[in-house]
């Protein structure tokens, strides 16, 4: 799982460095469609292309800001959500407040994946230093890094 969540932040530093903006009429009509359906409500979209051929959008739904990401075909990838503390799980800000005591949470995203699941990534800075702790929406941690 570790190695998943490494893999899946490396490829999210690659896809941010290698994004171009799209307008939306650059979007394939299987991807708007998609992302039409899975966020009938969402405003404000922004489209970035990335290799190798995904479509990223960010936007807000729900007055929370979100950036989901889909392959070419449509099929939806992940969805990042911002969130501040008093939307985060009560499971999960209590391993919050138990192992990051000390810490200053820099921010928190609700990290929703097909097949996986919904992950909560934590953010923080203690000094110099910075790291993140993933944990599941029972509020176990999953990984952690710097």
């Amino acid at each position: 799982m570790k190695k998943i969540l490494f893999s899946l932040l490396i490829l999210l530093v690659s896809y941010l460095a290698n994004a171009q903006a799209l307008t939306r009429e650059k979007v394939p009509a299987s991807v708007l469609n998609s992302f039409s359906t899975k966020y009938p409500l969402a405003i404000q979209e922004s489209w970035q292309l990335s290799e190798p051929n995904t479509y990223k959008v960010e936007f807000t739904n729900a007055k929370l800001n979100h950036t989901a990401t889909f392959d070419k075909a449509g099929k939806w990838l992940r969805t990042d959500t911002k969130i501040s503390g008093v939307q985060v799980p009560t499971d999960v800000n209590r391993a919050i407040l138990e192992e990051l005591d000390g810490y200053t949470i820099k921010s928190i995203s609700m990290v929703e994946v097909p097949d996986r699941g919904v992950t909560y990534v934590v953010v923080t800075a203690k000094g110099s230093e910075s790291g993140y702790v993933v944990y599941s929406a029972k509020g176990e941690r999953i990984s952690a890094g710097n």
